[in-house]
């Protein structure tokens, strides 16, 4: 963090660190026996009870959803940051995950491939066919 933020409010900075310097590892933890699991709970519960907001991450599946979520959100990025620069991006799904993989060189277990991104000069007229655009006032409503 910033000098700035630390001459200006040195309590915020103790508090963002200890955010994430210790309460962080303990939301994104697992464990064999689910004591971290139990741990979260016990985090979210202490704070509802304080009636103070906090994110009711608490259980592994709950973490996979924040987490490609999240992947998908800075994919998104990624591909307007593309287009920005002149190229053509198609985000996949439906990808052989396994051959991905291999080819990365990443373990068989314990990864997950949110999408596959490819990215190039595309072609006016499209790759199969032309581009087919519906209206934006057709697809696009105020409500």
């Amino acid at each position: 963090l910033n000098d700035e933020l630390t001459k200006k409010n040195p309590k915020r900075l103790k508090q963002l660190k200890q955010y994430y310097d210790k309460l962080i590892p303990i939301l994104y933890r697992n464990d064999f026996l689910g004591i971290s699991t139990l741990v979260r709970k016990g985090i979210v519960l202490w704070y509802l009870l304080k009636k103070k907001p906090i994110m009711r991450i608490t259980t592994h599946a709950d973490q996979r959803v924040v987490l490609h979520k999240s992947c998908g959100l800075a994919a998104q990025t990624f591909m307007l940051s593309m287009t920005a620069e002149g190229y053509d991006t198609c985000p996949m799904e439906g990808f052989d995950e396994v051959l991905v993989k291999k080819i990365l060189n990443l373990p068989s277990s314990g990864v997950e491939i949110n999408m596959v991104i490819s990215c190039g000069v595309g072609k006016p007229e499209g790759f199969y066919n032309h581009r087919l655009r519906l209206p934006n006032d057709e697809i696009i409503f105020e409500v």
